[in-house]
């Protein structure tokens, strides 16, 4: 009999370990999962911003163009309010 008690308490202690492995997998799953789904936001907001500089700098672009002189003569005279100005 006494073999037959032990069986039984090695087969609760196995059921018991394998609730335990299994708890720690899921508690595992669960941390990279937070962990890389952080990274993802990230990138995601790095990827805004740059995009948002991207369209500054086009905006920077675009009204240079506008406000450039067109003809010689309006060249010159940028030229010099700009040296007067420096």
């Amino acid at each position: 009999m006494q073999r037959g008690n032990s069986l039984i308490i090695s087969s609760i202690l196995a059921s018991h370990a394998t609730k335990y492995v299994v708890a720690l997998f899921l508690l595992l799953s669960a941390v990279s999962y937070i962990y890389y789904q952080g990274r993802a936001d990230k990138e995601e907001e790095i990827r805004i911003e740059n995009l948002e500089t991207i369209i500054e700098t086009r905006k920077k672009i675009d009204e240079a163009i506008i406000n450039s002189p067109n003809t010689p003569d309006g060249a010159r005279e940028w030229l010099l309010r700009r040296s007067e100005g420096h």
